[in-house]
């Protein structure tokens, strides 16, 4: 195949978001596995430690039904997407972690317990605010990637 300018510069690009992204979670661990570690980690893209804070952990716990501990699973991965505009993120996970993170940025109004999550269809979407909601209570369950479109995380 012949190199063209545009396409040197697609693989490129491609390459430093990559880079970039060396800081993401190479692995997800349940609530529960994080809690039982003296020093709650996951490895990253580089081999270097994503590490959680231990109160954050208990905090989440305390607030979730104990049916959710082995279910969630961490970090929180909000990956930017600039393909779908300023300060759009997307979250990488299911619909327990896109309705817990939800109810802790004020989105939903009802009990965990109480929500049907596996019937319901939540926006994968999130914006800048909501990020820094969500930091503000959480500052190290959670990690930001960077994307110009979903194949590129």
């Amino acid at each position: 195949m012949k190199s063209t300018p545009k396409r040197s510069i697609d693989i490129l690009y491609k390459l430093d978001i990559a880079r970039i992204n060396n800081h993401l979670p190479r692995q997800f661990k349940t609530l529960i596995t994080l809690l039982k570690e003296e020093r709650p980690s996951v490895l990253t893209k580089d081999g270097s430690k994503f590490i959680f804070e231990k109160n954050e952990l208990e905090e989440l716990e305390s607030q979730l039904p104990e049916e959710f501990h082995s279910q969630l699973k961490l970090p929180f991965l909000f990956v930017r997407r600039t393909d779908l505009g300023k300060s759009i993120f997307v979250l990488n996970g299911g619909k327990l972690e896109n309705f817990i993170v939800r109810k802790f940025i004020g989105h939903i109004d009802e009990p965990i317990n109480k929500y049907k999550i596996f019937n319901v269809d939540l926006p994968q979407y999130f914006y800048w605010a909501d990020i820094r909601v969500f930091r503000k209570k959480f500052k190290t369950l959670f990690t930001i990637g960077f994307s110009v479109s979903a194949s590129t995380v």
